[in-house]
């Protein structure tokens, strides 16, 4: 039945296709890092996001090449589908979308420095379908089920919900479900300030181990200046706490930056110690480039990593 469903997606989505005006996006996140002190000595990470999209439906995949050298010794290069994913909008208040997903259901908040996602996505990297609702202008639901499971209980029983209502120009409340691991989250997106971030935030799950904590995320740009601020603080099963705060400083086409990261076996960085870190940035039109130094004190661990971003 589940295969029966995707099947009929993509032939009612790609028949659209042809009737309508198509745009495709092309994009590449690579990163490219140098570790002295331990393993890997160097690797190289890619991502090449495509999507094809028309009026009320669209394509879209992201491939993912790995390679790393180790004590002489190269692993690599790998290749792999990520995700994979064709969505189509039969009525503008319902979207459905199937495939190999990565979905967060617009009810995950994330970092300001670094885009971590404080709670899992509906869909990791999961072959499943997902239909998402507007009921109105303000409120979005979601809801996930894999194809992975056989039986209607054991599907259910993995299955994820989402929910996100928008208070106009004050902010947007988020919440979800993911019955795999147990796992609630809810948050407030404060909305009030232009180019001001904050957020806050609270988690609990039971699987693999019983966890809560919250989160307190901001970010203000003051003219040239950028500051921010990432923090995490987790109450079960014992106190542990994450706080990474960044400055950055524009001068012409470039920006320089820093950031210090320090945390005790937290959410994001479970590092037991500290990580200071300098770079410089280029931002263009379609992407970015970065290039950084950055010293671990708690592996000792100097690594060199470069990054660079570009879509069209």
């Amino acid at each position: 039945m589940k295969k029966a469903i995707f099947l009929a997606l993509i032939a009612v989505a790609v028949s659209g296709a042809f009737a309508q005006t198509p745009g495709l996006t092309f994009g590449t996140w690579s990163y490219a890092e140098g570790t002295l002190n331990t393993s890997p000595l160097f690797e190289i990470y890619n991502e090449v996001y495509i999507a094809y999209k028309a009026r009320d439906m669209g394509l879209n995949s992201t491939i993912v090449g790995t390679t790393s050298w180790t004590s002489g010794a190269l692993t690599g290069p790998t290749l792999d589908f990520q995700d994979f994913a064709i969505w189509y909008k039969p009525f503008p208040f319902l979207k459905a979308t199937a495939g190999k997903l990565l979905e967060t259901g617009d009810a995950t908040l994330s970092s300001y420095i670094d885009g971590n996602k404080f709670s899992r996505q509906m869909a990791k990297m999961e072959p499943g379908i997902m239909a998402t609702v507007y009921p109105t202008r303000e409120l979005t639901f979601s809801a996930f089920t894999p194809f992975t499971e056989s039986g209607i209980l054991a599907t259910i029983a993995k299955s994820s919900f989402s929910l996100k209502y928008a208070i106009p120009k004050f902010a947007n409340l988020v919440a979800s479900y993911r019955l795999r691991e147990y796992e609630f989250a809810a948050g407030i997106d404060f909305r009030m300030i232009s180019d001001l971030t904050l957020k806050i935030g609270f988690k609990h799950f039971t699987a693999p181990s019983v966890q809560s904590g919250l989160l307190f995320t901001a970010g203000k740009r003051f003219g040239d200046l950028n500051l921010g601020l990432d923090s995490d603080l987790v109450i079960l099963p014992g106190i542990a706490v994450g706080v990474k705060g960044m400055v950055e400083y524009t001068i012409g086409k470039y920006i320089l930056g820093t950031t210090v990261a320090l945390d005790t076996n937290d959410f994001w960085y479970a590092n037991n110690g500290t990580v200071i870190a300098a770079y410089i940035r280029q931002d263009f039109s379609a992407g970015s480039v970065r290039a950084m130094v950055s010293y671990n004190t708690a592996t000792r661990d100097w690594r060199l990593p470069l990054r660079f971003v570009i879509f069209f």
